[in-house]
């Protein structure tokens, strides 16, 4: 059975799963000056696909969670809790829990994108002001 121990690998071969690749790992470094106003003064998230019209994005902070920002199509999935393993089998166990929310596929062509819409009619309609204004559309509760 393969193990990870690095937390990119990990990350990349859960979104591979999902039919994503070349994921990269980003950081934001608070200015000195707001930093006592957060409790950690680096906030590190993972992002694949074309920022700003279709990516997925997995934050790490408050526990392991991802989302599919669709805005060009103005789809936004909205936050799923996930456990990242450390073996290829429990990292591709949760991809296809959540396979029905995050997969790639869903994405790639206007029948499918219909498809998804008509599943999940809560996450249609989003453009980055309504996101914004009002933020992304639910909030998935963990069930693994």
């Amino acid at each position: 059975m393969r193990q990870f121990s690095n937390r990119l690998a990990r990350v990349r071969t859960f979104a591979h799963a999902l039919g994503w690749s070349d994921v990269r790992e980003c950081r934001h470094t608070f200015p000195k000056d707001i930093q006592p106003q957060y409790p950690y003064k680096t906030l590190v998230w993972f992002e694949v696909g074309e920022f700003p019209d279709c990516f997925l994005q997995i934050n790490l902070r408050g526990g392991w969670k991802a989302a599919v920002y669709a805005v060009k199509y103005r789809i936004c999935t909205g936050w799923h809790p996930f456990v990242l393993g450390r073996t290829e089998k429990r990292l591709t166990r949760e991809a296809e829990r959540l396979n029905e929310w995050l997969a790639l596929a869903w994405f790639s062509s206007p029948a499918k994108r219909r498809k998804f819409r008509l599943l999940h009619p809560e996450c249609a309609n989003y453009s980055w002001p309504k996101i914004r204004r009002e933020g992304v559309p639910i909030r998935q509760r963990f069930e693994a």
